[in-house]
């Protein structure tokens, strides 16, 4: 589920920085991005992507869960496989903290976005 819709500009940035990488990342990266809230299906959290390891792990922010129990303080996770990530479904609870996170990062929260890529 897209948190928001990236500008041209931030889109572009993201496409050259994914070029610059290692394969290993840039292939990650083609299946990741920063603006997707992505759900582990196994534990039930909700997780943005925060880095891509070049041996192909990625580091998230988990934020809560699907049920929507929102964690205390969001927790840092190394070393998850990325094929434990699934884009959250359409309508899930946006936990509080990273709505917080975002607000502070000049970033607005958009409804009804399409998860599908342009």
């Amino acid at each position: 589920m897209k948190l928001f819709e990236p500008g041209k500009d931030e889109r572009t940035a993201y496409e050259t920085w994914r070029a610059e990488r290692p394969p290993s990342v840039q292939t990650v990266a083609r299946h990741l991005d920063p603006w997707t809230l992505y759900l582990m299906p196994k534990t039930t959290q909700l997780v943005t992507v925060v880095a891509i390891s070049e041996d192909g792990t990625v580091r998230i922010t988990a934020w809560g869960r699907q049920d929507g129990f929102d964690l205390m303080y969001p927790r840092g996770v190394f070393g998850v496989n990325p094929a434990d990530l699934v884009p959250a479904p359409h309508g899930s609870p946006i936990p509080e903290a990273l709505c917080q996170e975002l607000a502070e990062r000049g970033i607005q929260l958009q409804e009804g976005l399409d998860d599908t890529d342009d």
